[in-house]
């Protein structure tokens, strides 16, 4: 039955799932494969019928075949994870074959599947599948080439020990060429975002010099004098690729660079994009310089809802500018109207006694109703839905202007929080809840935390990525700040989601059925 089963396809029809939005097959052939993969994937775990966990050749043979010719591509997923629970000499075969197919380059799951099962093997299997790379044709598959040589790079530059970064060594001066040895290059160098680059050994030394890896922002980390000047110039330059100016931007800051301060404040009020301004001011938090706060406080007035988000996130991040905030907004500069629900709420129970005291003053006391108003709240949007058609054209600009800092849907908006895309969008009672009151059920990944560190700031967001060497936290205006476990003194869970309440308010009848026609649509908008 499982040499059967793991035949090709063939041509299979096909339909679209509504959750997903992905093909899937509506024939028996997929469900026949996947059960064929799921007794062998049963009988490797449990080791029986088979001799050490290890499949009969022939069955081996077969999952490659139809890794290698396979039409359904959710049993080209579960081949993918039978690769990873397969012994190293049958598992890796079946990726190789998976990752030759350049069409799948674009699946949101098989890249990663695959990126599974090599990093599995590399634990007990390392030389096994670094010789999978000694193939120069296996650099050009496109899977290869776009998912897995930047994260194979990173996992060994992470990791720190002098025999992985010899890894590193090794797979750079294994790239057939220098575009090969870009995708490397660009894993190396998120592995050490927001660490200075000190102590590697000199052939990887050696081999970073040799594969153009004295970039400028690897030369930055590494404490070039010459490298800061240069970072700086091109920061400054708005004739400069954007690109360039928002990664020395922030790496300015992740550094510690003092001297750069002038600039970025000059950046932070002047620049003429919100993106370079958003990274100056998360860039700027860095820094203990009350200075930087009181001009960022005069500036608020002038800055545009894609920046205040920004301003206001380094503004309550330390002790002393919380206070200099709520000066300004005590002396009428900036508008109370203007600061947002979760602003206020963090200022209202911040730990100094200070800070919460002048909040309260100026704020009042939490306005939270009891459940019964949130039931109240609920049913007045569920009676304005339907009281008549909604017109999702007009939702999206809604959308983008209430949601989409933080939300994507069908490929525009943020990524703060999660995509709404393959989310149950159709059933109108969750979704209300989950707008309505973001803390009653909150997805897994995105709970808000609170990190205190060693210099006296007060940070909160989502953890988007952390490893031995550093966490990066996703705060509400979209930005990523990146801290060496040295400098954290604590992380607590708030018990929170960082989605703010209030997002309906001032909404009309018709446009809350137009925004909602958008959110529960099925398909882009085009007109």
């Amino acid at each position: 039955m499982l040499l059967i089963a793991c035949q090709p396809a063939g041509r299979v029809a096909r339909t679209m799932s509504p959750r997903t939005h992905r093909p899937v097959s509506d024939a028996p052939h997929g469900r026949l494969v996947r059960c064929a993969i799921g007794l062998v994937i049963l009988a490797v775990a449990s080791s029986t019928g088979l001799a050490a966990g290890v499949a009969p050749q022939k069955t081996a043979s077969a999952l490659v075949q139809a890794a290698e010719s396979e039409t359904d591509p959710e049993v080209r997923a579960q081949l993918a994870a039978t690769a990873r629970r397969l012994p190293a000499r049958q598992g890796l075969p079946v990726a190789a074959a998976l990752l030759a197919r350049d069409g799948d380059s674009t699946d949101p799951y098989i890249p990663l599947l695959c990126w599974w099962a090599l990093e599995h093997h590399l634990a007990a299997n390392r030389e096994d599948v670094l010789a999978l790379f000694a193939d120069p044709a296996f650099w050009d598959r496109l899977m290869v080439f776009e998912h897995i040589l930047p994260r194979l790079m990173r996992r060994f530059a992470a990791e720190g020990r002098r025999q992985d970064l010899l890894v590193c060594a090794r797979l750079l001066q294994q790239a057939p060429g220098p575009t090969h040895r870009a995708r490397p290059l660009s894993g190396f160098e998120e592995a050490f975002r927001g660490r200075v680059l000190t102590g590697l050994p000199d052939e990887l030394v050696t081999a970073l010099a040799k594969a153009g890896g004295g970039s400028l922002i690897l030369r930055l980390r590494q404490g070039e004098a010459g490298a800061i000047a240069e970072a700086l110039a091109v920061v400054v330059n708005p004739k400069a690729r954007p690109d360039d100016r928002l990664l020395y931007a922030r790496a300015l800051g992740e550094l510690r660079v003092s001297n750069s301060v002038p600039a970025l404040l000059n950046l932070a009020t002047n620049d003429a994009s919100p993106a370079i301004r958003r990274a100056a001011l998360a860039s700027l938090g860095a820094f203990e310089d009350g200075a930087v706060a009181t001009s960022i406080a005069e500036a608020l007035p002038q800055f545009s809802d894609e920046v205040r988000p920004a301003a206001f996130g380094l503004l309550t991040s330390r002790t002393a500018s919380c206070l200099i905030l709520l000066q300004s907004l005590k002396s009428g500069n900036v508008s109370l109207s203007n600061v947002p629900a979760e602003i206020v709420e963090r200022l209202r129970t911040h730990p100094a006694p200070s800070v919460r005291d002048l909040a309260t003053t100026l704020f009042g006391d939490s306005n939270a109703g009891p459940p019964t108003e949130l039931a109240r709240r609920i049913g007045a949007v569920e009676s304005a839905l339907q009281s008549g058609p909604g017109n999702p054209y007009a939702g999206e600009p809604l959308f983008m202007q209430r949601c989409a800092a933080c939300h994507k849907l069908f490929f525009k908006g943020g990524h703060v929080g999660p995509d709404l895309t393959p989310y149950q969008r159709d059933t109108l009672g969750t979704l209300l809840l989950s707008i309505l009151n973001p803390n009653a059920e909150i997805r897994e990944g995105y709970a808000a935390v609170e990190v205190e560190t060693k210099d006296g700031r007060s940070l909160t967001g989502f953890v988007a990525d952390r490893d031995a060497n550093a966490l990066v936290l996703r705060t509400l205006d979209g930005e990523s700040t990146t801290l060496r476990p040295s400098e954290i003194d604590s992380l607590q869970p708030t018990g929170r989601s960082l989605m703010p309440e209030g997002l309906l308010d001032g909404l009309s009848d018709q446009q809350l059925r137009d925004l909602f026609a958008y959110l529960r649509s099925s398909q882009p908008m085009t007109k």
